[in-house]
C-alpha cells in the first residue's frame, strides 16, 4: 500500500517517475506477488488521477500535458500544448551529446578515462552479481531502476542543466556499493582462510 502512495507521488511530482511504478510492478510480478500488485497499480492509479482530470479539464485530452504560459496564467480558457516535451526523444534520438559532455567531464579530472569507465563497467557487473545471490527480484529491480533512469535522461539536450535528474538512481547506486563492499570482503575472507597456511 505505501509503494503505491508514493509511487503515486512520484509521478505527480515528475511525470517520468512512473519509471518506478514500472520496476515495482515487474518486482511485484517477478515475486508472484498478484494481490500486492494489483493493490500497489490501484493506489498508484488513484493518488495521479487528479493529474488525468485535470489535463482534461485544461488541455482537452487525459494524457494532453501541458503549461499555462506566465502571461495569460489567469486565463483559463486558453490552452496551451507543452510542445518541448511530446515527441522530443522520438524525433531527436539518443543525442550522444551528452554521453560525450560526461566523457569530457571524466578526461578533464580523471587520468586513464577509458580504463576507469572500464572499472566501473566491471564494477557495475561484480555488484549486480553479488545482489542477484542475496536477492534477484532486488538486483532486478535496481537494475530497471539504473538503466531506466539513466538510459532515459541520457537522451535529452542540455546536459549541464538536466544533471540534476540522475539524483534518483544515487540511492540505487550506494545500495549498489554496499553490496559491493560486502561481497567483495566476504570473498577476501574465504580467500584468505583457503590460503592460510596450517601450522601443526
Amino acid at each position: 500500500a505505501l509503494a503505491g502512495l508514493a509511487a503515486g507521488m512520484a509521478t505527480l511530482i515528475r511525470l517520468t517517475n512512473i519509471l518506478i511504478c514500472a520496476a515495482i510492478g515487474i518486482t511485484y510480478l517477478w515475486q508472484k506477488k498478484f494481490k500486492e500488485f494489483a493493490l500497489f497499480a490501484v493506489l498508484a492509479f488513484a493518488i495521479f488521477s487528479p493529474q488525468l482530470i485535470f489535463n482534461k479539464a485544461n488541455y482537452g485530452g487525459y494524457l494532453a500535458f501541458g503549461r499555462f504560459q506566465p502571461k495569460t496564467i489567469a486565463m483559463q480558457k486558453e490552452r496551451y500544448p507543452k510542445v518541448h516535451l511530446p515527441g522530443r526523444i522520438a524525433k531527436r534520438g539518443v543525442t550522444p551529446q551528452n554521453y560525450l559532455y560526461l566523457l569530457t567531464i571524466l578526461d578533464k579530472y580523471v587520468p586513464a578515462v577509458e580504463f576507469v569507465l572500464a572499472a566501473v563497467a566491471a564494477w557495475f557487473v561484480v555488484a549486480f552479481n553479488y545482489l542477484r545471490k542475496i536477492s534477484l527480484p532486488a538486483a532486478v529491480f535496481l537494475f530497471l531502476w539504473t538503466v531506466f533512469y539513466i538510459g532515459l535522461y541520457a537522451a535529452f539536450d542540455a546536459a549541464a542543466r538536466n544533471l540534476r535528474y540522475y539524483l534518483p538512481v544515487i540511492p540505487a547506486l550506494l545500495i549498489l556499493g554496499v553490496v559491493f563492499v560486502w561481497g567483495l570482503g566476504k570473498d577476501m575472507v574465504k580467500l584468505y582462510y583457503k590460503v592460510k597456511p596450517s601450522y601443526g
